[in-house]
């Protein structure tokens, strides 16, 4: 079994790192690829669709993400997960 480290430091990079990383991906999907879509893939309904989908999206992962949780939690392997 893996020994759990106290130290704040590793804990303090990860936040970090997550904080800096985080707005990347977000940008690209709300103001790059958004407007791309709506404005050339599909200019008539693109607004109505890219809303669809972004709801689709979060439905979907409203429900996966307690059934993954679960699942890490009682394997032990949370660090699997993140990637």
């Amino acid at each position: 079994m893996e020994k759990q480290s106290n130290s704040l430091k590793p804990k303090i990079a990860y936040g970090l790192f997550d904080w800096a990383s985080s707005p990347v991906p977000t940008l690209h999907a709300t103001f790059v690829f958004a407007v791309y879509y709506v404005s050339s893939v599909s200019p008539d309904t693109g607004s109505a669709e890219w809303a669809w989908m972004n709801s689709l999206a979060a439905l979907t992962i409203a429900i996966i993400s307690p059934i993954l949780g679960a699942s890490a939690d009682r394997n032990a392997n949370r660090k699997t997960w993140l990637g």
